[in-house]
């Protein structure tokens, strides 16, 4: 049994080392680990912490209440959803946000674009272009916002030199014909 702890505790370590160095290199540097691997980090984090509740129930000590959030932060922001909407809408939106895994729209070898997650009370249609850096990393190049969601296929960007070209076929309502409308776009996105 404190065999099992002790991975258990390395693997929660480990995570949550891990994943406070990619946030921070993140956030100085815009680099950080490919979204994947973020996320298996993550739920190896919440994971472990859930075992490691039951592995240090008793005696019950601070280690104790610190994994426990790990087992009842879902069930509080369960009822208080239930209780109250706005409050739990918000507190969903936090706790679900920690695990949502990225919205990827586009993807060829060389970028990725992303719709940007903005929880449950958040803005529409914010995007993210980013860039694949030696198959473990990657950088986000730029943001842009666009009106309508955007689903693309492969030959609709293109990578420029210092540019990225869209092409979309965006669906209009005219009033006066009583019909749709296909309309042929172009954005161009400039990058850093």
């Amino acid at each position: 049994m404190r065999k099992l702890k002790k991975v258990f505790l390395k693997i929660h370590l480990a995570s949550v080392i891990l994943l406070l160095i990619n946030f921070f290199i993140k956030t100085i540097f815009g680099l950080s680990l490919i979204s994947n691997l973020v996320l298996i980090f993550k739920i190896l984090l919440y994971a472990s912490g859930m075992l490691l509740f039951f592995l240090y129930l008793k005696p019950f000590n601070k280690l104790s209440f610190y994994f426990s959030l790990y087992i009842f932060s879902p069930i509080i922001i369960g009822l208080s959803w239930l209780i109250d909407g706005i409050f739990g809408a918000i507190l969903g939106s936090v706790f679900l946000f920690l695990f949502m895994p990225s919205d990827v729209r586009f993807e060829n070898n060389e970028i990725l674009i992303n719709k940007k997650s903005g929880g449950l009370l958040g803005s529409c249609c914010d995007y993210e272009v980013i860039k694949k850096k030696m198959f473990l990393f990657e950088e986000k190049v730029v943001e842009f916002n666009f009106a309508e969601d955007i689903y693309l296929k492969k030959n609709d960007v293109q990578l420029r030199e210092n540019y990225l070209q869209i092409h979309l076929i965006l669906k209009d309502y005219d009033l006066k014909e009583d019909h749709d409308v296909a309309k042929d776009t172009t954005l161009f996105v400039l990058m850093k």
